[in-house]
């Protein structure tokens, strides 16, 4: 048997709500679903497993039409979908009365299911997240269900959510699968070396996110007792979150990181999502101009660890004598408390550079 294992598309999610950046994320997410379906077609996939949030939000019977118009033209794939935190299923939803002219089964009760591929001698037990799932679930009912079938077991997430009850890593490892899915972003490892697996989410959306955003091929047979058991994560999305490091110096100026900047940029591709590092001791240039970075395009965020003591210092010199911030600087220079000269210098700095910004403005 072979299938593809995805979790947390999240179809229809605008995506992180940050500035400054210009990504589609509902049209990227869309896009990323597509590659899943083409793996699931070029692979000759039995099945299609996916482990919560399929969409952004509860689906509208327009949002599953549209899914499983997809999975009608993948010929001969079954799929398994378990609604997550973001997509459960609540009273009257679509997930409760739609019609799926696919292959496809929704675990979407307030109980463990299980389904059975005869075809595949496979039986697939899991539970999907609604309103009342994690106070009526209990995991010691889940039980090896039929002999000689390879066992699958799939649920969105582990452990608690908001002091509900859930599965725990221990109960989860009761059940005997001999692979277990889950849409959490990180592996769990359980007892005798056993681990869980999660593709985690498709799309990146911080920068504590693993540098892997796709799906799990899975190839796994049953072989008298054993089951023999091969993984391979396949990246989908084509966009990550990266940090763009720069060793400042006085010699390199605003317009040289700049520069810097955008020919990484093309090195490591212009549909990432970008962070500047500075380091070092920036130029009074830099120091004075570094927020224009953000003009660049798809930079979330600007993070000076430059030392600032020293670049102050250089302020002071600059100009020609007339020049407002060195001024306020040199007057600071007869201030006797160390602590008291330093935050000022930082803090009308930063408020004559707000100004000189606006006034560009």
């Amino acid at each position: 048997m072979k299938f593809v294992h995805l979790a947390n598309v999240e179809l229809g999610a605008k995506g992180p709500a940050i500035p400054r950046i210009s990504v589609d994320f509902p049209k990227a997410r869309l896009e990323d679903f597509q590659k899943a379906l083409n793996l699931c077609r070029t692979e000759k996939a039995d099945a299609l497993l996916i482990t919560g949030n399929l969409f952004g939000s509860v689906p509208t019977e327009e949002d599953l039409k549209m899914v499983d118009g997809l999975l009608s033209e993948c010929v001969g794939l079954k799929t398994v979908i378990l609604p997550g935190l973001k997509d459960g299923v609540v009273a009257g939803c679509a997930y409760t009365t739609y019609q799926w002219e696919s292959n496809t089964t929704v675990f979407a009760g307030d109980c463990i299911q299980r389904v059975y591929i005869k075809k595949l001698n496979c039986e697939i037990t899991g539970c999907g997240y609604c309103e009342e799932t994690w106070s009526k679930v209990r995991p010691e009912l889940m039980a090896r269900g039929k002999k000689g079938a390879i066992q699958i077991l799939l649920l969105p997430f582990l452990g608690k959510d908001d002091g509900e009850v859930s599965f725990e890593t221990a109960d989860t490892f009761a059940f005997p699968a001999d692979y277990a899915g889950i849409g959490q972003r990180v592996l769990i490892a359980g007892p005798n070396g056993s681990t869980t697996y999660s593709p985690g989410t498709m799309e990146p959306e911080f920068f504590t996110d693993k540098p892997q955003h796709g799906c799990y091929l899975v190839d796994i047979e049953a072989k008298g007792q054993k089951v023999s058991l091969h993984t391979e994560f396949r990246l989908l999305s084509s966009k990550e979150l990266l940090t763009i490091k720069v060793s400042a110096h006085k010699a390199l100026t605003y317009e040289d990181t700049e520069k810097q900047i955008r020919d990484s940029i093309v090195i490591l591709g212009g549909s990432h999502i970008y962070k500047i590092l500075l380091q070092g001791e920036a130029s009074p240039s830099l120091y004075m101009k570094r927020d224009h970075l953000f003009e660049i395009g798809n930079i979330v965020e600007i993070k000076d660890e430059t030392d600032r003591d020293a670049t102050i210092e250089d302020l002071k010199d600059e100009g020609d004598g007339t020049d407002v911030i060195a001024l306020f600087l040199k007057g600071l220079a007869d201030v006797g408390d160390d602590d008291v000269r330093k935050k000022a210098m930082e803090f009308g700095v930063e408020a004559l550079l707000r100004k000189d910004a606006e006034d560009e403005q």
